[in-house]
């Protein structure tokens, strides 16, 4: 952010003007330069995270980043962030929210932005992370390396410590061990879920990755659940790619859903209203 109280507020121990500060000197490197901006904090208002946005617009960024405001806890003991999103009406904020995002992607498509791959805008098409694209959006194998490095391959992932377990990390290495602090291997059903969701989320899903990793087509397994999203005008599709339309993509987190297992949908079934995009419908374990 670009507001000193919001920084604030982030327990942040920069201000905005450290960031003007670094902005230039890594333009005068000769970087291309990102910025991310998350909006939905306590206290931000849309006067606020307007002029946040046309500030950002005036360096002649290569891309910008724009996302909400999620926590996940990492402690036994809630945040200062999460004790007053707590004491706020849900709705308020997913509406709020809503404003926010809507006013980022018209702020930036004015300005000649582009949104190349989830929540990034650039002025070049061709010009978003391809390692984003690769491990998020086509799920390919992937090795990491490092502190908080996570792998993926087709059935399994694993990650290496985080948060602050760096002396964890360097006694594994010291004892030649990997350090890997958890890892999981994914059933059947998470794999087809994975597939689907995640390249929607970020870009679009090639359908003939998705036949070639799971041994079946895409409209075989969520055949109903895409069906209705394109009537509503969410997803399309052509001889190669099912994508988001725009009005999709504007509202992709919660179209989907559609593909979550019941169990990691992040609200009971009664919260949602009765539909045929009711995420719980049709959504049994898939084989």
């Amino acid at each position: 952010s670009f507001s000193d109280g919001i920084l604030k507020s982030m327990n942040l121990h920069h201000n905005a003007a450290d960031t003007v500060r670094a902005i230039g000197q890594v333009a005068e490197m000769g970087f291309k330069q990102e910025l991310e901006f998350i909006y939905g904090y306590p206290g931000d208002t849309a006067e606020q995270w307007v002029k946040t946005l046309e500030q950002a617009l005036g360096y002649g960024l290569a891309e910008i980043m724009i996302y909400r405001l999620k926590i996940i806890a990492h402690t036994a003991r809630a945040g200062a962030v999460t004790g007053q999103l707590e004491k706020r009406d849900n709705r308020l904020i997913a509406e709020e929210a809503i404003r926010f995002k809507a006013i980022g992607y018209e702020l930036l498509e004015k300005a000649g932005y582009n949104e190349t791959i989830e929540r990034s805008f650039s002025r070049d098409p061709g010009w978003f992370s391809n390692y984003r694209n690769d491990f998020m959006g086509r799920q390919m194998d992937n090795l990491s390396f490092g502190f908080w490095a996570l792998s993926r391959f087709r059935d399994r992932a694993f990650q290496n410590p985080r948060g602050q377990d760096l002396k964890e990390y360097y006694q594994a290495i010291k004892e030649n061990k990997l350090p890997v602090r958890f890892g999981w291997i994914e059933t059947r059903d998470q794999q087809l879920r994975r597939n689907i969701l995640l390249p929607l989320e970020n870009r679009d899903l090639l359908k003939q990755q998705f036949q070639d990793r799971l041994g079946v087509a895409a409209q075989e397994v969520f055949g109903r659940k895409i069906t209705l999203l394109k009537e509503h005008g969410l997803l399309e599709e052509d001889a190669e790619y099912l994508r988001p339309t725009k009005t999709g993509r504007f509202f992709i987190d919660e179209i989907t859903q559609s593909f979550y297992h019941p169990d990691f949908l992040p609200f009971p079934r009664d919260k949602y209203k009765d539909g045929p995009l009711n995420p719980y419908l049709d959504n049994e374990t898939l084989s």
